[in-house]
């Protein structure tokens, strides 16, 4: 039963780092929020860095490759200490500090549950 329900939820991982790498591609793309000229290079790298950590994290899930779980841990770690720690210079409003809020809640229950359904296979 592990097995299928992790099967099942690599299925759902890959699916939301698919949207959050069309969300870098937008970004990239002049289609996301505007940023301050004095950030645009650091959100420009980590667009393109958070990009190709998706890309792998798709693929990996995807395939089952022990790379992509790796992947998935450092975008998602690496995401909430961002967020957690810097959450001042990624939102200058309520509504941004909200969906900051609401991405790392996202990145805890989904680390917790992989590196359970991962502790019991």
């Amino acid at each position: 039963m592990p097995t299928v329900a992790l099967s099942a939820f690599r299925g759902l991982i890959a699916l939301a780092y698919t949207f959050g790498g069309a969300v870098h591609v937008a970004n990239l793309a002049g289609y996301g929020p505007p940023h301050p000229t004095d950030k645009k290079r650091v959100f420009t790298a980590l667009d393109v860095g958070y990009l190709g950590l998706d890309i792998a994290v798709v693929i990996g899930m995807m395939t089952g490759a022990t790379w992509g779980f790796v992947a998935f841990f450092v975008a998602a770690g690496s995401q909430i200490a961002l967020y957690v720690g810097f959450t001042e210079y990624f939102a200058s409003s309520t509504d941004q500090r909200r969906q900051i809020r609401g991405l790392v809640r996202f990145h805890l229950a989904t680390t917790a549950l992989m590196a359970s359904l991962l502790a019991l296979t």
